[in-house]
């Protein structure tokens, strides 16, 4: 996995719950004092047990920590793709263009890297569907990343999830509209 996940994960935590929190995640994850550079990729689990490892260090659900963390991690990904994403384009059109413009040149340029299938399909200015696969079913994460895009933009967007793997579906499915 993307090494800028990690990174915006120990920030996500630090900048909500402190760095002894994000320490004390670490040792509940048994990761040591690892440094994530986001340049790199990382074992896939090893993420899931930093989340699961928060979740309980924070008592909450993991769940419930992934939307805000997608959220954060919205900035941090459009600095690093932003050469990627039109000028002209709103939250919506970057969501809409988000698997040709920026997962399809990821995958050209780093065969390592393998974020989620997104299929989107415009229905007017101000809507689109979006279907996310994933073997790693963070659709929470994804519909926080589109939520970050929106305030990036300074944009009032909704989120509605339709389907769900976590609930047996074989995608995920979410209409954003603005």
């Amino acid at each position: 996995m993307h090494g800028i996940l990690y990174k915006s994960l120990k920030e996500f935590v630090v900048d909500q719950y402190g760095r002894d929190t994000w320490n004390e995640i670490r040792a509940e994850a048994s990761v040591g004092s690892k440094l994530y550079l986001p340049v790199s990729t990382y074992e896939d689990e090893e993420l899931f047990e930093l989340v699961r490892a928060a979740a309980a260090v924070i008592d909450q659900k993991a769940e419930d920590l992934l939307e805000p963390f997608g959220e954060i991690i919205a900035a941090q990904l459009l600095d690093a793709y932003g050469n990627l994403v039109s000028p002209d384009w709103t939250a919506i059109d970057l969501v809409e263009h988000t698997e040709e413009h920026i997962h399809t040149v990821l995958r050209t340029h780093n065969p390592e890297l393998t974020p989620p299938e997104l299929e989107c399909q415009r229905q007017s200015d101000d809507r689109v569907i979006v279907r996310y696969q994933s073997e790693r079913e963070l659709c929470g994460v994804a519909i926080g990343i589109v939520r970050g895009v929106a305030a990036h933009y300074g944009e009032t967007i909704s989120v509605s999830e339709h389907r769900c793997m976590h609930s047996g579906d074989p995608y995920c499915e979410f209409i954003v509209s603005a």
